[in-house]
């Protein structure tokens, strides 16, 4: 029977083979720190020392510097949905592959679009206020709750997060609609969605600004409830206090600009002309609001490091890059199958012992040199792959039959001196 043979570790130029490296210099969970080292990675406390990094917001990797202080970096793992702090140009000109972790925040954070939707009909922060004042506001129209079932919930966005606010909210209300910039069954156009809905949940993916003031002052209903669980900056926030201000609608906000800058929320001076348009919407009435904590909560960091781990560790092992294909990073998805050995032992069948990881310049003849080098070795490429991402960088995969130490170093050296070669690695495995 065949079993997969193990990874050892990287071959070193010394000769020697050596464990994987990864950090997480942004914090992990014990349990996803512990799923790399039983698999046989270090972990490292010097993140310009690693191959892979675990991080989560607090790392910014949005200049070349960043990368050059790292260079060993090949990977990087952002642990949640966005990629706001990596800089896919600059990480593909530096030859590091980039993954995030979307899947286990999926459910968390339409749970929170939820929770405002529900506290925004239920009225429940103009009753805890009129409680809180001391009066007994029963029968006062501020405090009336807004039946859903005749309403309209408007999904912009309609991946993971939109689908799963579709499943969980949608049934609350009379009808649910939803566009994205992808070409999908049932869409329909944003300003037609914008004049339906009277709850609109921002799903996107990305930055871009999406809601503009055009479209909030033309098309936006009054006393319409905005939801904001993506990013700030696809919201045009000056025009969305207006629409505050003048009909009515309320807004329900995880993210914002300049997070963890708390001056933000506070009056710059005794004149509020002078007091930031976040601050305004913040002491707005029609205002609900979380410091981007909808997927913050333990149990879904925990999962959230468990991807990330997963990620590394089939890097690590195989050289496998972003297996579920996400857009938007630097690579797609790029793999090899996975090394065999005969359980028999009876020589039916010879797993390649080494493979070599190559990330590169996408140029013509780059993929051709990398063959090369191997025959100029007299090396055969048991099997091998390669793809290429948006900002002109590749990925090569190569295994090869059996080859003796010195030869690999050999490998090593011409590699490094190849001019498209950026980052470049040798794995060994058992046989």
């Amino acid at each position: 029977m065949e079993t997969t043979s193990r990874y050892l570790g990287d071959l070193t130029p010394t000769g020697e083979t050596v464990h994987f490296r990864a950090a997480a210099p942004d914090g992990l969970h014990p349990d996803a720190k512990k799923k790399l080292t039983d698999a046989d990675l270090e972990i490292v406390d010097d993140p310009a020392t690693a191959q892979a990094l675990i991080i989560r917001s607090k790392t910014k990797l949005l200049l070349p510097e960043a990368f050059a202080t790292r260079p060993d970096l090949m990977y990087v793992a952002r642990a949640g949905v966005g990629v706001d702090n990596i800089d896919m140009r600059q990480a593909s000109e530096a030859g590091v592959a980039t993954i995030n972790t979307p899947g286990e925040s999926t459910r968390p954070v339409a749970q929170r679009v939820l929770a405002f939707i529900l506290a925004w009909s239920a009225r429940i922060r103009e009753g805890t206020e009129a409680l809180r004042d001391g009066t007994w506001p029963k029968g006062d129209k501020n405090v009336e709750p807004i039946d859903l079932t005749e309403k309209t919930l408007g999904i912009i966005g309609y991946g993971r997060i939109g689908e799963e606010t579709a499943r969980i909210a949608g049934p609350l209300f009379g009808k649910t609609v939803y566009t994205d910039k992808r070409n999908i069954p049932g869409a329909i156009p944003l300003e037609e969605l914008l004049r339906q809905s009277d709850v609109v949940s921002m799903n996107v993916s990305g930055k871009d600004p999406v809601l503009t003031r055009d479209l909030l002052k033309k098309f936006l209903r009054d006393n319409a409830l905005v939801v904001n669980t993506a990013r700030a900056t696809v919201i045009d926030l000056d025009a969305l206090l207006e629409q505050m201000n003048s009909r009515g609608v309320s807004a329900a906000l995880d993210v914002y600009p300049n997070e963890g800058k708390p001056e933000m929320f506070r009056r710059a001076s005794a004149d509020a002309s002078e007091e930031t348009t976040t601050a305004k919407i913040a002491k707005h009435p029609h205002f609900l609001g979380t410091p981007h904590t909808a997927a913050s909560d333990q149990v879904t960091q925990k999962r959230l490091g468990f991807e990330a781990a997963d990620r590394i560790v089939e890097f690590a092992h195989f050289g496998t890059i972003n297996p579920g294909n996400l857009p938007g990073h630097t690579l797609p998805a790029i793999t090899l199958e996975k090394p065999k050995a005969d359980g028999n032992g009876n020589g039916n069948h010879t797993p390649p012992r080494s493979r070599v990881v190559t990330l590169h310049r996408s140029v013509k003849g780059a993929s051709r040199r990398l063959d090369g080098i191997m025959a100029e070795h007299d090396v055969n490429i048991a099997q091998s792959t390669n793809a290429e991402g948006p900002h002109k960088l590749a990925m090569t995969l190569q295994d090869i039959d059996e080859v003796r130490t010195e030869v690999l170093i050999q490998i090593l050296g011409a590699l490094n001196e190849d001019p498209d070669v950026i980052k470049r690695r040798i794995m060994m495995f058992s046989a």
